[in-house]
């Protein structure tokens, strides 16, 4: 397997997964959009038999953090845009307090659902010269050798990962899919 639709995959107890952090956003984020709506049941239904089937899921600070910052970012410019002129006024809002409440419950209900896994002993010199060559986006490039480190199954709806050829994938993304 190298990229397999998510709608279609069977899930098993020796499958070893690690969700990107658009994943959870789509799963316990807030929604956007319809095509939001779309993804998030297709995600909380893979989740669903992920968890039925008992298969292994992991996560690490870094998705963790992306999951938290991007969540955050999100509310401020849905909700509160128009009430604090930058994102960082808005943290220091009383308004940012229940927000927070919310991410913070979020976040532990995936803990809550994953074993953590540390960052892996990773050459940073050679992805910072990967990085260096302006292709790669820099936390996917630790999200892949994480993965790769791990022998772990990456669900992902980033279509950037289209470009790591030697991960295992599972997306709805029909472009990630469609990619050579």
């Amino acid at each position: 397997m190298r990229k397999q639709d998510i709608r279609t995959y069977t899930f098993s107890d020796d499958d070893r997964l690690f969700f990107d952090a658009n994943i959870w956003l789509y799963i316990y984020g807030p929604l956007l959009s319809q095509q939001d709506v779309k993804f998030s049941s297709t995600y909380a239904r893979a989740l669903q038999k992920i968890r039925n089937a008992q298969s292994h899921l992991f996560i690490d600070a870094l998705v963790l953090s992306e999951f938290i910052n991007t969540y955050a970012r999100l509310e401020y410019r849905q909700r509160f845009a128009n009430t604090y002129p930058t994102f960082k006024r808005f943290r220091k809002s009383p308004d940012f307090k229940s927000v927070a409440q919310d991410i913070a419950n979020n976040a532990k209900r995936i803990v809550r659902l994953c074993k953590r896994c540390d960052l892996p002993l990773l050459s940073l010199m050679d992805i910072l010269d990967e990085y260096a060559q302006g292709t790669a986006d820099y936390n996917d490039q630790l999200i892949a050798e994480i993965c790769l480190a791990n022998d772990f199954i990456l669900v992902t709806h980033d279509a950037d990962f289209s470009q790591f050829n030697h991960l295992n994938l599972l997306t709805a993304n029909q472009r990630l899919l469609n990619a050579p």
